[in-house]
Parts: structure tokens; sequence; C-alpha cells
């Protein structure tokens, strides 16, 4: 059944609360941190009132255990996050740059607790985006190899996804990120179907588990769990797909990023202790072609602000993978056609039009573009493969907002 509806709104100034709070460190109030996040303000048991109670129990259990001298209390903070979807958590990372920037590892809860018994309703951990790639990928991984076996229930791992707050694993933010998701069994999904009685308390058992495990560990690693952790990081991207130089880079990458768990001093010292993990990946020269885009703000583009006439065809980048993963490759150095590169390496080949797409945002201000390199007055980058470029390849889902 279709229904037609004309709804009356109007934009007026206001606030979007959030509420933190977090179970000290050792390295005191200015020390690094771990993060886990999701959001308060949805209408359902499931999404995400479900999340919400398991970051709450997560950190209540923690606290226990440490308060009680059965965990030792770990080096980082573990901070918990509560907020609105995406837009809290931008306005947070812009007002609290210092702390960010100490945060090492995050784990966003926007997620069901359904019941057991139905199809569809295993966790399914969402990686970071390959610009991000990290250690916490094979992380949670292991976290959930060695638990759900247990309780009989399996669970999935899928690359990242946008829609939700994952985002802070892209580069401009720099927080690795695990998104723990479920299916509901039956689509609840902002409806009025989510409600309480389809909450599974067995769900939100595992759930707090491997939430709390997750920012424990982190909370807790240093320089003697950093080669762990780098096998880890390098045991995911060895699985599954053929290794190719893309895949190689990427697993240096993940085994690399754990020297940020170490001290400074140190890490000359770890990344020699690491050399077994690293493989040799031939130096490529980047080609330089037509333009590069410089970011003027971290994290995704969901292009809110301008009205769906004005945005010329293009989808909002907070729902849409080609245009999310595409900016996040955007370091400011590399051409267009580098980055077209790693986001079909990532995604696969599309026909989305990514030379439009990044000349429509620096007319709207979004970003800035720039000659490449020793490029200056060549021919600005066209979509390879020539004909009409498909603006609408991907299209946000019909329930972004």
């Amino acid at each position: 059944m279709q229904v037609r509806a004309k709804v009356d709104t109007r934009y007026y100034e206001g606030t979007y609360p959030y509420v933190t709070g977090v179970i000290p460190g050792t390295g005191g109030t200015d020390g690094e941190e771990v993060l886990t996040l999701g959001h308060t303000s949805e209408q359902g048991a499931q999404d995400n009132a479900t999340g919400v109670a398991v970051m709450i129990e997560s950190l209540a259990t923690l606290n226990r255990l440490i308060r009680s001298g059965r965990l030792a209390r770990p080096a980082r903070t573990i901070r918990i996050l509560l907020m609105g979807e995406m837009y809290a958590a931008l306005h947070y990372i812009a007002a609290n740059p210092g702390r960010v920037k100490r945060t090492v590892a995050a784990m966003c809860v926007d997620t069901p607790a359904a019941a057991f018994e139905l199809k569809g309703t295993e966790y399914t951990f969402y990686m970071n985006p390959h610009s991000g790639a990290a250690y916490t990928d094979g992380l949670i991984q292991e976290i959930a190899r060695q638990y759900f076996p247990r309780v009989g229930r399996p669970w999935h791992w899928k690359p990242f996804m946008p829609g939700t707050d994952s985002y802070l694993g892209e580069p401009s933010v720099g927080i690795p990120t695990t998104w723990s998701y479920s299916g509901t069994g039956v689509e609840t999904h902002h409806n009025s179907e989510d409600t309480p009685d389809r909450v599974d308390a067995r769900s939100l058992r595992d759930l707090i588990i491997v939430n709390a495990a997750f920012l424990y560990t982190m909370a807790a690693a240093g320089e003697t769990e950093a080669p762990w952790l780098a096998a880890l990081g390098s045991k995911h991207w060895a699985e599954g797909a053929a290794a190719n130089d893309y895949r190689r880079e990427r697993s240096n990458q993940a085994v690399l990023s754990v020297l940020r768990l170490v001290p400074e001093a140190r890490r000359g010292a770890v990344r020699e202790s690491l050399g077994s993990l690293l493989q040799s990946v031939p130096q490529h020269a980047s080609p330089g072609s037509g333009i590069v885009v410089r970011r003027k703000r971290f994290g995704t583009i969901p292009l809110d602000d301008l009205a769906p006439d004005q945005r010329e065809g293009y989808p909002s980048g907070a729902w849409t993978l080609p245009p999310s993963i595409a900016l996040y490759w955007c370091d400011g150095k590399r051409p267009l056609s580098e980055v077209v590169r790693l986001t079909e390496a990532e995604i696969g080949a599309s026909k989305f039009d990514y030379d439009g797409y990044f000349r429509f945002l620096a007319r709207r201000g979004y970003v800035d573009l720039v000659p490449a390199p020793s490029q200056a007055g060549v021919r600005p980058f066209r979509q390879p493969g020539g004909g009409a470029a498909d603006r609408s390849a991907a299209r946000p889902r019909k329930w972004a907002l």
C-alpha cells in the first residue's frame, strides 16, 4: 500500500544534545582514549535503544571489574558518547580536536538485539574503509571467533558501508572504528514494529561482552600487544581474495597502524620487529592527471545544506558508497585519477561520475581543486571508458533520514 502525505515543516535553530562519560585511565585527563558511540535520538527499541543499553552496560561492567581489582585499570580512558546519529558526532569531532587526536580506536553500536532463532539476526562487524585500514579490523574478528562459537551463534564481517558513525575510521578523522550490526529477522527498521518485546536478552548479552572486550583490549594495549595486533591486521588481508599489490599495501598499512599504540621513542624499534609481517610492494609513481582534490572538512558530505534540486543529480555522500570512498582517498596530494584507481580497487568499477562530482563539490565550496604537481596545463581528468557518466549509479537509501 502506498500513502501520499503532505507534511508542514520548517527550519529553526535549536540544540542537539549529546551525553558523554568516562572510565578514567591511568594516563590522566590528557591521556589517550578509546571510544564507544551510538545514537539516542531514534524511535525504536532495536534502533537504537538496544545499542545505548549495550554501551552503558559495557562500561558499567568494566567499571565494576576495575573497581573490584579483577581487571587492572588500563592506561587509556574509556569514553562513551551517546548522541544523535552522524550530526552530533560531527560536532563532537569538531569541538574536541585534541581529544579526537588522542583517541586510538572506537566501536560504533548502532545495532538491534534481535531473537537468536530468526534468520538474518547474526551479528555483522563492518570494517574500516581501506584508506583507513587498521589492526582493529583483525581484532574484532578475533574477538568474534573466540566468543560466538561458545554460544552457538554465527557471525560475519563485511567491508565498510556508509550510513552511520563508522566514518570515524577515514583518514581525516583517523580513529579506527568497528561498526556492529544485526538484522531483526522481520522488517522493523524505523517503523512501529520496533518494539521492546522483539529484543532478545541473549543478543544484548553477546554485544555487551564483545563491546566490553574490544574496549578493554584497546584501552590496555601497548608495546607488548603490538605484534599480536599487527599479526591480526595482517591476517585479515591475507584471507579471502587473491593477493595483489593493492592488498599488500593495505596489509602493510594495517600492520604499521599498531605503532600508534607505542610510545613515540619506541616506534622505530617496534617497526623493525614487525618486519616479518611487512610485504614487498613495488613503488609506483602516482599518475598525474589533471587535478588534486583538497578537502575543506573532515568526514562525509551529506549535502543537507542544499535543497535536492540544487544537487545537480549527485547523491548524498552520507549514504552512497562511491562518493564516500573516493572522498576518503582524497589526501590533498593524490591526483584524481589515482583516487579513482584506489576507489575502484576497493569497491569495484562503476559508472559514477567522479570528475563531475568533485567539480560540483568545488563549485559549492566543499572542496578545492588544484593542478596536480608538474601537471599544470594538462587536460582535466575525464571518466575512463568514454560516454556519459551515470550520476545516479548509487542512490541514498530511501530510509536515510
